[in-house]
């Protein structure tokens, strides 16, 4: 079981055991902020019961005939949440739809995100990790413009439970790093921050005892038995538990010993099933039998207690392992019964849950038919007012007539000066491209010339020189060959550089710390590089084709490497930051470096640094147009014979 934020966009919860009689319609407003504020306790409490659905439905049906989004939303929300607690997912999606349509008719940002999270929730609660994590991410991101800390905290809190859940642990440790850092925020509460930091300790320690890492999962466990924020029972147990867990791993039986007492402490005022569960697993272990089924007994009778069918037929189970490994054959054959028969029970009920989900879907398509009755009776209100508005406006026709031909005129001009300036922007974006067209055409006759008319001149020479003497031709054929084989490098390169942007592949979310590993992995193939060192940091997911995105990160390391003096080991050192708007993604290398009069040419097609540089002069021309392709752009800082750095700049 994880600790998981549910976000409500209704501030209150429920409280109410009766519905508002219809004498009472004419009050609607202030039955509405009753609902509310009596609903408040019930969230705090955490006490929804079934008998509050059909009040929490009278809300709504209250708020929505008036168009009132706020309070629709609000309902819409909670009601989800009820049916998100007791299993029922389809109808739980089906209130957040509705949410969403009374949100399309607002400006409001925040109750979006907060509804995005609850679509996160649902998503994880049915085990579906793509879509979860996509609502998470657009929650995160609206919080993040309106520049709410406490609600990122909450969606950050989500996402980490969502990849604990999922076994994604480097992403927890890293989201929750990130959200301690948030709660640092001074607009943040002193208790929220004490009670949010323990919720995020306990899923580092979490994540670190399922890596194994069990010393690192008792140091987070500590923090919160140690932290003087709130006393969370709930909180503290899974921490004492955990940490108990640990330190069995570890074989540290004193520091077992502390969390022990700890649990047998909380079993002499707490008669929580989890408590003697755990202490019930420690004796079964230690095979003290007989101690083990009396925990055992006092875990099912909690769970009866507080009607906990599922917890009940763990706890038998395990109850009846116990009885048969201390001999008592008889109650295991009896318990094993009991379980089989609570079992059934189980199913049955799933079934009624069921058949109840179906009966609330009508009984909303019901309420759906009776608002849009309502709707109607207004719009057939509304006509009748026209009517006699259009017969008042009748006795003003020549003045609106005239008025009206000169806005016609108006708005005719404006959209001719609009139409006249596109057609402008165009003929500027038609001359850049035949611009850049020239400039390449001019280019690729130079430079496509040289390698040519060397590899015939060569040729020739072999030819003379046949007489002369073997080892003159295969110079000269050695030269031609190399000639050729710079030719083909400049035509691959120049195909490259047709193709950016134009990949028969779909556009798709890109992981780039995978791009820049198999980068790297390519490299290694090499033995030249045996010795080379490099560095990189956790780096984001973008949205682009992944052939340009791999030529890009390609081209900049291996050009990192290819001007690194031969007596120096190669370094390359990866940087990632970002803003609200954009990824800043920095390669440094610590090469000869470039320049200042080089260092904006170098990014022009077949331009090199001097003539004697290796390469064909594309490589960086790819990178700037990959870049100008994504919307970003690429800039370089450099010293000689220290290194340079390039800096990618993504939009997000």
């Amino acid at each position: 079981m994880r600790l998981v934020y549910v976000i409500l966009i209704l501030a209150p919860g429920l409280g109410f055991s009766n519905c508002y009689p219809d004498s009472l319609i004419g009050r609607k407003d202030k039955i509405l902020k009753s609902i509310l504020r009596q609903a408040n306790s019930k969230v705090r409490n955490n006490e929804f019961e079934e008998k509050d659905l059909n009040c929490m439905k009278y809300g709504l049906g209250l708020a929505e005939p008036r168009s009132n989004n706020i309070y629709s939303i609000r309902f819409c929300d909670l009601i989800s949440t009820y049916y998100l607690d007791i299993g029922l997912y389809d109808s739980s999606e089906f209130y957040l739809k509705r949410a969403l349509k009374h949100l399309d008719s607002t400006t409001l940002t925040i109750p979006l995100g907060k509804i995005y999270n609850s679509f996160g929730l649902l998503e994880s609660s049915r085990g579906d990790f793509e879509n979860s994590l996509k609502y998470y991410l657009e929650s995160l991101k609206i919080f993040k413009i309106k520049n709410s800390p406490k609600n990122q905290v909450v969606t950050l809190s989500n996402m980490a439970s969502l990849f604990l859940d999922f076994g994604i642990h480097q992403k927890v440790i890293s989201i929750t790093e990130e959200a301690l850092d948030v709660l640092e925020s001074p607009s943040i509460k002193e208790s929220q921050k004490a009670f949010s930091s323990q919720i995020f300790w306990l899923h580092l320690g979490i994540a670190y005892e399922e890596m194994k890492k069990y010393e690192d999962a008792i140091t987070f466990y500590s923090k919160i038995l140690d932290s003087n924020g709130p006393n969370i029972d709930e909180i503290r147990l899974k921490a004492i538990s955990g940490g108990y867990n640990c330190a069995a791993k570890l074989k540290k039986e004193s520091l077992r010993n502390q969390f022990f007492n700890l649990l047998h402490g909380y079993s002499e005022y707490e008669s929580r099933p989890e408590i003697f569960g755990i202490l019930g697993n420690h004796f079964y272990q230690e095979s003290e039998y007989s101690k083990a089924v009396k925990y055992y007994k006092k875990a099912y009778k909690s769970c009866k207690e507080a009607n906990n069918i599922i917890l009940q037929v763990e706890y038998l189970k395990q109850l009846s392992q116990a009885y048969e490994k201390s001999g008592d054959y008889k109650s295991a054959l009896l318990t094993t019964q009991k379980y089989q028969s609570i079992q059934d029970t189980l199913l049955s009920a799933q079934k009624d849950r069921n058949l109840r989900d179906m009966i609330a879907k009508y009984e909303t398509r019901e309420k759906e038919l009776e608002i849009q009755s309502l709707k109607r009776q207004q719009e057939s209100d509304r006509k009748i007012k026209l009517i006699g508005a259009f017969l008042l406006l009748a006795l003003a026709s020549t003045a609106f007539i005239m008025f009206r031909n000169y806005k016609l005129k108006r708005d005719s001009n404006r959209k001719m000066l609009l139409h006249v300036a596109e057609i402008n922007e165009k003929n500027t974006q038609l001359e850049v491209k035949n611009s850049e067209l020239q400039q390449f055409a001019h280019s690729v006759s130079h430079d496509l010339k040289l390698p040519v008319n060397a590899v015939r001149s060569y040729i020739q020479l072999a030819k003379r020189s046949i007489k002369a003497g073997s080892q003159k031709v295969i110079h000269h054929l050695d030269t031609a060959l190399e000639n050729s084989v710079n030719l083909s490098l400049l035509l691959e390169g120049l195909l490259a550089y047709t193709r950016v942007g134009k990949s028969h592949t779909d556009h798709e979310f890109i992981n780039l710390n995978k791009v820049v590993k198999k980068v790297f992995n390519s490299l290694r193939e090499d033995p030249k590089y045996d010795e080379l060192f490099y560095a990189v940091d956790e780096l984001p997911v973008i949205w682009g084709l992944y052939s340009d995105i791999y030529m890009l990160f390609q081209n900049l390391i291996q050009n990192a490497l290819k001007f690194t003096p031969a007596e120096r080991t190669p370094e390359i050192n990866i940087r990632y930051e970002y803003n609200n708007s954009f990824h800043f993604i920095s390669i440094s290398d610590n090469g000869m470096g470039i320049k200042p009069q080089y260092q904006q040419a170098i990014f022009g097609l077949f331009q090199r640094v001097s003539q004697e540089s290796e390469g064909t002069g594309i490589g960086l021309a790819l990178v700037k147009k990959v870049m100008d392709y994504q919307g970003g752009r690429v800039t370089v800082e450099s010293t000689l014979n220290v290194g340079s750095t390039f800096t990618l700049q993504f939009p997000k």
